[in-house]
């Protein structure tokens, strides 16, 4: 069985917080002398997301929270989710930092986090 992004929840991708990093397939090795040497570890390197996304009443902020520490884990397992740029369903899971979540006043909450997308 799949786990999926909770359908109580919104979409996480607001732009104002969208940001993507190409993967790090590459390792580079600094020389005495010359130019650094670099060279291709992987072929399946993930590539990292910063998400965002606004709970806009209390209850959507513990929905995430209880997904994340009970479906996932605590952020450990893997879930499904459409792709904020091409719409297809991929599989992504936390990285090791948690969310933060933001209050922005009367029961409006701002949560933050990073996922890698798996190759």
């Amino acid at each position: 069985m799949s786990i999926s992004w909770p359908s109580s929840l919104p979409l996480p991708f607001e732009i104002s917080q969208f940001s993507e990093t190409g993967p790090t397939a590459i390792r580079r090795t600094q020389m005495d002398a010359g130019p650094a040497k670099q060279r291709r570890v992987s072929t399946a390197a993930p590539e990292m997301f910063t998400l965002k996304f606004t709970a806009r009443n209390p209850a959507m902020r513990a929905d995430f929270i209880a997904w994340y520490k009970v479906a996932l884990m605590h952020g450990a397992l893997s879930f499904e989710m459409i792709h904020p740029t091409d719409a297809v369903l991929r599989t992504w899971r936390f990285t090791d930092r948690p969310y933060s979540i933001r209050g922005l006043g009367r029961g409006i909450f701002v949560v933050v986090f990073d996922l890698e997308l798996k190759p």
